[in-house]
């Protein structure tokens, strides 16, 4: 059945207002969305957990398959950390200089971390241990799970200022 061409016609209209009234607010909500990205002058950490300890006295590697790190150390300037609600971890930040050079460590967290930093600290690594752990080995997917209950941030342009600083 064919519609008659008065019904098309409002029909079209009908459906460019709605899709003109979505590209509208489409465009507001990205708006939004850059607004508060440009304003806020941290970014959110997406880190790498290998399964590993970190020594207290050197900063090093140590051998512990009941444990997760980075591997990779990440530039700290505004360092803030927060767990979820129902984290089931706790973590350490080992803390090393320009030469990434260990200086020191925190105290075992289990809540989030918005503190000054010590003197001299450019590079932070983190440990984090389960605190319910039932094998007392990290999986694959465990690795992942426990890692994404910390959420690690710094200033946009940490790096960045460490690199024209050298």
């Amino acid at each position: 059945m064919k519609l008659k061409c008065k019904t098309r016609k409002v029909l079209k209209k009908v459906l460019l207002g709605t899709m003109g009234l979505a590209t509208i607010a489409g465009v507001a909500v990205g708006a939004t969305k850059v607004a508060q990205y440009v304003k806020d002058d941290t970014k959110e950490l997406r880190l790498v957990y290998d399964v590993g300890a970190l020594s207290n006295e050197t900063g090093q590697y140590k051998e512990d398959k009941s444990k997760i790190y980075t591997n990779k150390a990440f530039a700290c300037e505004g360092l803030t950390c927060k767990l979820d609600f129902n984290s089931t971890i706790s973590y350490q930040i080992h803390y090393y200089d320009k030469d990434e050079k260990f200086l020191s460590s925190s105290e075992v967290l289990t809540e989030g971390f918005s503190s000054e930093l010590p003197e001299n600290v450019v590079y932070a690594r983190i440990e984090i241990t389960p605190l319910n752990d039932k094998d007392n080995k990290i999986s694959l997917m465990e690795r992942y799970t426990y890692g994404k209950q910390l959420h690690v941030r710094v200033k946009k342009d940490a790096q960045k200022n460490i690199d024209n600083n050298k």
